[in-house]
């Protein structure tokens, strides 16, 4: 973001190393994985607004934390921006990118006590879901997350195991990607075990090169 979050997130991995070993480790910032999605901005910055908010303030009494109070005024910003952020997030992965977007976002969004920075970056972020759904047929919404292809992914990891098909490659387990998706009901059984003969089935296990 800028050079205070920089420092803040330098003063987070301080005192989480300083903390863990003690007996204040329940109050020790969440670890600052290099992979994590947004940069591990949501869990500082969760971490920090829910200490802050504390009513008994226990973070005063620990020299480890004394520091945080100065950045009160900037947790605050940086709270609308992660709220803004959740709800782009949360219309998108619910309702994928949609002419009807834009204005779902407004109505979610200006209801909201936003301080001027707040605003400008609904506003930016409003903007770019506009633009990125321009185009799209009314009625019609398009896929705008990896979560549900990363979430397939998991579930095929999982089901290949330690089996020597994770080593070799997908191969004939390539199906079960399909038998992931979609409600498995009867007469979906029923239409495969119809529609497909053996014969081509075991054509096509022959023409599988990787077993």
């Amino acid at each position: 973001m800028d050079e205070a979050w920089q420092l803040f997130k330098k003063k987070c991995a301080d005192a989480r190393n300083s903390l863990l070993l003690t007996g204040y480790h329940m109050l020790a910032p969440p670890n600052q994985r290099s992979t994590a999605r947004y940069q591990n901005a949501d869990i500082l910055i969760d971490w920090g607004s829910r200490l802050l908010i504390e009513p008994e303030q226990r973070f005063r009494s620990i020299s480890q934390l004394s520091w945080l109070s100065d950045h009160r005024t900037h947790l605050a910003r940086w709270s609308q921006f992660i709220e803004i952020s959740r709800e782009v997030r949360n219309e998108v992965r619910i309702n994928g990118l949609s002419n009807s977007g834009y204005e779902n976002l407004l109505t979610k969004l200006l209801p909201k006590d936003l301080t001027k920075a707040g605003e400008l970056f609904a506003g930016q972020v409003c903007d770019f879901v506009f633009e990125q759904s321009r185009g799209i047929p009314s009625g019609a919404s398009l896929i705008g997350s990896t979560e549900v292809i990363e979430s397939l992914f998991g579930r095929f990891k999982h089901i290949m195991g330690s089996t020597h098909w994770a080593v070799t490659g997908f191969g004939r387990m390539i199906l079960t990607l399909a038998s992931r998706l979609g409600n498995l009901s009867t007469k979906l059984v029923n239409s495969a075990l119809t529609s497909i003969r053996y014969n081509d089935l075991r054509e096509w296990l022959q023409t599988c090169t990787i077993y």
